[in-house]
């Protein structure tokens, strides 16, 4: 039996992404709404709430609102920003995080990911950020699949300040991508529970309680005690 022989592939029939179909001015515009409505439109969009809640109360559609907070209250206060997995209450989502949609973001950021060494998958680790890598949302790194495929078995999570959960939306924006609250308490958790973690060294709640005469803050001592403890490695990240 002869088998057809396949169709050979050439420039005109080889298949090609989104990027080389359309024209690259309107590849650009979509790339400029997505990362737009995933970066800065979700810090407004609180702002927008509460304006639409202002023009329902003009109107005397009080009922309205009062319904609407609620029924959000149970969502804010669930105290999932302390929980570490699922099952003890947390939200994250990964089928959102991992979305190739974060392609876009990630191209728009031109953020490359190189691991220089593979890790041993048994160990649990701790990965600081640079402060040069503050330019880049730190949820991101963890977007799209690219952390699964650079680290396939060290799950993660990012400590980011207890002030960010403050905020409605943004709060549950975070949750979904895998954030946490950057206390010792999440981070032993965390550790306990086989996840390691990502963080911004100068970017915690307690980063601020630096001690007199230019000694380690508190944060600092805490994750010194935290990787003494649990016997992790802590590494550095450039972005």
């Amino acid at each position: 039996m002869v088998l057809a022989r396949p169709p050979e592939v050439t420039p005109e029939k080889e298949p090609r992404g989104l990027p080389h179909i359309y024209p690259s001015g309107l590849v650009s515009v979509v790339e400029f709404a997505v990362v737009c409505a995933a970066t800065k439109c979700i810090y407004a969009a609180p702002l927008a709430l509460l304006v639409a809640m202002a023009w329902i109360q003009h109107h005397g559609f009080w009922y309205v609102n009062a319904a609407v907070v609620v029924a959000y209250l149970p969502t804010y206060f669930n105290g999932a920003s302390d929980k570490v997995t699922p099952s003890q209450g947390g939200v994250q989502w990964d089928a959102l995080r991992t979305h190739s949609v974060w392609h876009i973001m990630l191209r728009h950021f031109r953020l490359d990911c190189i691991r220089h060494c593979p890790l041993n998958p048994a160990e649990r680790c701790i990965f600081g950020f640079h402060s040069t890598s503050a330019k880049c949302p730190p949820s991101v790194v963890l977007c799209g699949g690219m952390w699964e495929r650079l680290f396939p078995h060290h799950p993660a999570l990012v400590l980011l300040p207890t002030p960010y959960f403050y905020v409605p939306i943004l709060r549950e924006v975070l949750l979904w991508l895998g954030c946490v609250e950057a206390t010792e308490t999440v981070a032993h958790d965390a550790l306990n529970n086989g996840l390691s973690l990502l963080y911004y060294p100068f970017n915690v709640r307690i980063e601020n309680e630096v001690t007199v005469g230019g000694a380690p803050n508190a944060m600092s001592l805490a994750f010194d005690s935290e990787v003494g403890r649990h016997s992790v490695d802590m590494l550095s990240v450039m972005i």
